[in-house]
C-alpha cells in the first residue's frame, strides 16, 4: 500500500480547523491568541517555537478545559482564608458554641451582646442564638466581601455595615433569632433587650422606643403579658411612626391595634411629664440649636405645642440654679415654661424654657439617663464644681441641674444661633463671604476657651465643630461638654468619641498615633477642619459614602491646604498648620494664641468691629423666613 503525506497532512490540517472551530464555540480557547499560529501553506503544519516553557501546562488546562481563571482563584483563596477563620474557634469542626463566639468577639474587640455581634448573626441568617453552623458563618464572611485582611478589618466594616436596604428583613428576622426552645413567642424580657439593641446604632430608633421599653420594664400594675407577640413585634414600628406624627392623642384603640398598645397610650397619658417628653413628635428631627426666639432656623415652628403654664403637678427632684453670683433658686421642673424644641445635641433634645419666678431664658438639655443614679449624681457635682469656676467670657454658662426619674436636665445660658448655621446663612443665603477680621475674632474666642478647658479644667472637648460653637450678638462661645473626659497626664485613650467628619489622621487610624493615646492636638486638627470650613463656606472633603472613603481622603490623601486668594498668608498658614498630618508638628493652644492671624483679633477695637458685625448678621437671619439647604460638602 502506498502512503500518500501529502492526503495525510490534508486531512489533519482539516481536523485541526474543525478541532479550532469547535473550542471557539465553547469559548475555551478564545483568549489563547498565541495557541496556534496561521497555517499559511495547508500542505504544511509546522510545530509553535514561540511558545515559553511555563506556558505549557496552561494550555494543555485550556485545552483539557481545567483551565481556572484568575478570579477563581483568588475565590478559591478567599474560601480557604474563611474557612481558616472558622477552623480557629470550632471545636467541633461544624458548629461554632457559645464559647466559640465569645473567643471570636474577644479578637475582633467587640461585646458579644452588641449590635454588631447581631448585626453578623444575621448576615450569617443565623437560626438558633448562640450557634453558628459552619456554613451560617461562612455565609456571613462572604457577605462582609473580601476587603479585610485582619481582625481589625473585619470590625471595621462590621461597625460600618450599611443595612437600611435590609431593615424590615433584618428587624423580623430579629424576633425569631430571640426565640429559644422551640418558643413561638419571644419573652417580655428578651423582647425589650431585643428593641433596645436593634436600635441602638445604624437603625433609626422610634422616638418613642424609650418611653415604650420603660412601660414594658416597669409593669407595675401586672398588666403586661409575659410574651410578646410576632404581631405585636411587627405591627410596632408601624405603631411608632403613626404615634410621632400624629401624637398619642389621635391614637384609637377602637382600630385593630394590640391591645398591648392601648395600654401604653393609657400609660403615657396618665403622666404628664412624659406627655411633655413625647413633644419630640412633633417636630422636624432636621431641626438645629439656632437663636432667641419663638421661629426655628427652618421656618416657623408654630405646630409645636407650647406650654402657657409651668409644669405643675409633678413629684420633681430639686436643683439649684445659680444665675449670678447673688441669685440663686431651688427648682425643679414644676419652675421651668417650656417654649418648645430649639435643637438636638450629640446625647440629648436642646429646649427653650423660662424659668417663671427669675424671669430667665434658658437652654435646657435633657438627657435620657445612660448611667446609674449614683454615678449621674457624682457626675453633677464634678459639672457643678467645674463651671461655677467659669471665668472665661467664651465658655457658655452653667446655671444648674438636676435629676428627674433618672433623666438629666441641664440649664444653660440661651444663645441666638450656632456657628454651623451662621456661615451657612451668610454664604449660602446673603451670597457673602465672612470677612477675615471675623474669621480672626472667631478663632481667638474658641481658641481662649479650648485653652481655659486645658490649662484651668485639664480637660480637652473632643468634639470641636461649628454646631458646638454658639453666637450671640455679643460673643462667641464654645459649648456642649457631653463628651469631653478629664486627663490622666494630658492623655486621653477613648478613640471613639467626636463626630467623625471633624477626627484627625490618628484618631482614624490608630497605627498613625505616636503615643499612646491623643492629647490636645487632636483638637486642634478639628479646629484646622472648622476655620476652614467657615473660610470657604463648604465642609473641605466632598462627602464620604463610607468609612474607606474617609480613610483614603484624610489618611493616606494629599495635605489638605487652604488657598484662597482673598485671604491673607496669616490666615492661610495658621489653618493649614492645624491640619498637619503630623500630630507631633501640630502646635498646641498656647503657640496657636501667639500667631500673627490670632492677634489681629487681639485688641478692643477689632472686638467692637466683630460685634458690629455680629448683631448685623443676626438681624438678618432673624428676618429670615426662607430655607435653604443645610449640608454643603466640597463641590
Amino acid at each position: 500500500m502506498s502512503y500518500n503525506c501529502n492526503n495525510h497532512s490534508s486531512v489533519l490540517t482539516q481536523h485541526i480547523k474543525k478541532k479550532f472551530k469547535k473550542d471557539s464555540d465553547q469559548h475555551q480557547i478564545i483568549n489563547s491568541r498565541h495557541l496556534y499560529r496561521p497555517i499559511m501553506n495547508p500542505s504544511t503544519l509546522e510545530p509553535r517555537r514561540d511558545l515559553p516553557l511555563h506556558k505549557i501546562p496552561e494550555l494543555l488546562a485550556k485545552i483539557t478545559g481545567t483551565f481556572s481563571s484568575t478570579s477563581d482563584i483568588k475565590q478559591s483563596a478567599l474560601i480557604d482564608r474563611h474557612e481558616q477563620i472558622f477552623e480557629r474557634y470550632s471545636n467541633d469542626h461544624q458548629s461554632l458554641s457559645v464559647n466559640d463566639i465569645l473567643r471570636f468577639c474577644y479578637d475582633l474587640s467587640i461585646e458579644p451582646d452588641s449590635y454588631e455581634v447581631l448585626l453578623f448573626c444575621f448576615l450569617c441568617r443565623a437560626k438558633q442564638m448562640y450557634l453558628l453552623t459552619k456554613d451560617e458563618f461562612l455565609l456571613g464572611l462572604k457577605t462582609l466581601g473580601n476587603h479585610f485582611d485582619s481582625f481589625i478589618d473585619i470590625r471595621t466594616i462590621l461597625m460600618n455595615y450599611n443595612i437600611l436596604l435590609y431593615e424590615k428583613e433584618f428587624y423580623l428576622w430579629t424576633y425569631h433569632y430571640g426565640l429559644i426552645d422551640e418558643q413561638r413567642c419571644l419573652t417580655t424580657q428578651n423582647a425589650i433587650s431585643l428593641w433596645r439593641l436593634f436600635y441602638s446604632k445604624a437603625i433609626e430608633k422610634p422616638q418613642i422606643l424609650d418611653q415604650w421599653l420603660n412601660y414594658l420594664e416597669n409593669n407595675t400594675m401586672n398588666e403586661i403579658p409575659k410574651t410578646i407577640t410576632c404581631d405585636t413585634w411587627k405591627i410596632f414600628p408601624q405603631f411608632a411612626k403613626f404615634i410621632q406624627l400624629n401624637g398619642y392623642k389621635s391614637y384609637d384603640d377602637t382600630e385593630a391595634w394590640p391591645c398591648l398598645f392601648d395600654g401604653f397610650v393609657e400609660y403615657l397619658s396618665k403622666s404628664k411629664l412624659k406627655a411633655l417628653k413625647l413633644k419630640l413628635f412633633h417636630i422636624e428631627p432636621e431641626l438645629k440649636y439656632q437663636k432667641q426666639g419663638e421661629r426655628s432656623i427652618l421656618g416657623d415652628i408654630n405646630h409645636i405645642s407650647r406650654s402657657s403654664t409651668s409644669l405643675n403637678h409633678y413629684n420633681c427632684t430639686t436643683g439649684v440654679l445659680r444665675l449670678s453670683d447673688t441669685k440663686s433658686y431651688k427648682f425643679s421642673l414644676n419652675d421651668l415654661i417650656d417654649y418648645g424644641i430649639i435643637g438636638e445635641g450629640s446625647f440629648g433634645t436642646v429646649c427653650k424654657m423660662k424659668h417663671e419666678k427669675s424671669g430667665t431664658m434658658m437652654a435646657v438639655k435633657y438627657i435620657r439617663s445612660t448611667a446609674d443614679e449614683q454615678c449621674q449624681k457624682q457626675m453633677l457635682v464634678e459639672l457643678d464644681i467645674v463651671m461655677r469656676e467659669n471665668t472665661c467670657p467664651h465658655i457658655i454658662q452653667f446655671y444648674g441641674a438636676l435629676l428627674e426619674e433618672g433623666d438629666c436636665w441641664i440649664c444653660m445660658e440661651l444663645m441666638n444661633t450656632s456657628l454651623d448655621y451662621f456661615y451657612k446663612f451668610v454664604y449660602h443665603k446673603l451670597n457673602q463671604f465672612i470677612p477675615e477680621n471675623i474669621l480672626a475674632y472667631i478663632t481667638f474666642s474658641t481658641l481662649q476657651a479650648l485653652d481655659y478647658m486645658k490649662s484651668r479644667w485639664k480637660i480637652i472637648h473632643r468634639d470641636v465643630k461649628p454646631s458646638n460653637i454658639l453666637v450671640s450678638r455679643t460673643a462667641i462661645k464654645l459649648c456642649d461638654f457631653g463628651i469631653s473626659g478629664k486627663l490622666i497626664d494630658s492623655i486621653t485613650k477613648t478613640r471613639d468619641a467626636g463626630y467623625r467628619p471633624y477626627l484627625p489622621p490618628e484618631r482614624i487610624d490608630p497605627m498613625r498615633a505616636t503615643g499612646d493615646g491623643y492629647d490636645v492636638r487632636s483638637d486642634v486638627w478639628s479646629f484646622g477642619i472648622t476655620i476652614y470650613e467657615i473660610s470657604t463656606g463648604y465642609f473641605p472633603f466632598r462627602q464620604w459614602k463610607s468609612v474607606f472613603d474617609q480613610l483614603q481622603q484624610i489618611v493616606e490623601g494629599p495635605p489638605l491646604k487652604l488657598t484662597i486668594d482673598r485671604l491673607s498668608d496669616d490666615c492661610k498658614d495658621f489653618v493649614n498648620t492645624c491640619l498637619n498630618k503630623d500630630e507631633n508638628q501640630r502646635p498646641k493652644y498656647k503657640q496657636l494664641l501667639e500667631h500673627p492671624f490670632v492677634q489681629k483679633a487681639n485688641n478692643l477695637q477689632q472686638k467692637e468691629n466683630a460685634i458690629a458685625y455680629l448683631s448685623d448678621i443676626i438681624d438678618d437671619l432673624e428676618k429670615n423666613t426662607d430655607t435653604f439647604q443645610l449640608c454643603y460638602y466640597l463641590p
